[in-house]
């Protein structure tokens, strides 16, 4: 991997899932609670299940057990509730 690509990957890695909106990420959610996906996560699965939009800002749950993956968005959307906010 040459200098340039190395940078930018480790940007994109550096942004976690900021760049996943919340409804994608509830949608995602959704989708791994019902067994849409294969386990460790690949950006082949993400994409052949209709994540491909959103797929490259997706890399830090790449090669994630389902549980990892589980955990990682309900923490990212926790995060992003308003304070005080509970369901």
């Amino acid at each position: 991997m040459g200098a340039q690509a190395e940078l930018k990957a480790s940007n994109m890695q550096s942004r976690g899932l900021t760049r996943v909106s919340t409804a994608e990420l509830e949608r995602l959610l959704k989708a791994v609670h019902r067994g849409q996906f294969t386990f460790p996560l690949s950006r082949s699965t993400l994409i052949a299940t209709g994540f491909g939009h959103v797929e490259e800002h997706l890399g830090p749950l790449i090669g994630l057990e389902q549980v990892a993956v589980l955990r990682v968005i309900v923490a990212v959307l926790a995060e992003r509730r308003p304070r005080g906010l509970t369901r």
